[in-house]
């Protein structure tokens, strides 16, 4: 049974730690933007499109469905012929 408090005594304080740590970063971070907060241009998330194979897309319809990836189909498709039409 000693065996068990202690372990337990252990985990208690390093939770205590982990969660004293976890303030202080939030604290310190609170008013910074988290990874990658910034939206994507459109010339790059056409860049990801085109390059977008089969398997790709499954993972797209799996995760979004097949309403948010058709819509995605189609603002990807208007900015291509947008792009072609400015280029020539």
């Amino acid at each position: 049974m000693p065996e068990v408090a202690f372990h337990d005594k252990v985990v208690d304080e390093m939770l205590r730690r982990n969660n004293k740590v976890k303030a202080a970063l939030h604290k310190k971070f609170a008013r910074t933007k988290p990874f990658r907060g910034e939206e994507i241009s459109n010339d790059e998330l056409l860049f990801y499109y085109e390059g977008l194979d089969q398997m790709g897309m499954q993972t797209l319809l799996q995760t979004h469905g097949e309403e948010a990836v058709s819509e995605l189909i189609r603002k990807m498709e208007t900015m291509k012929m947008e792009r072609q039409n400015g280029r020539n």
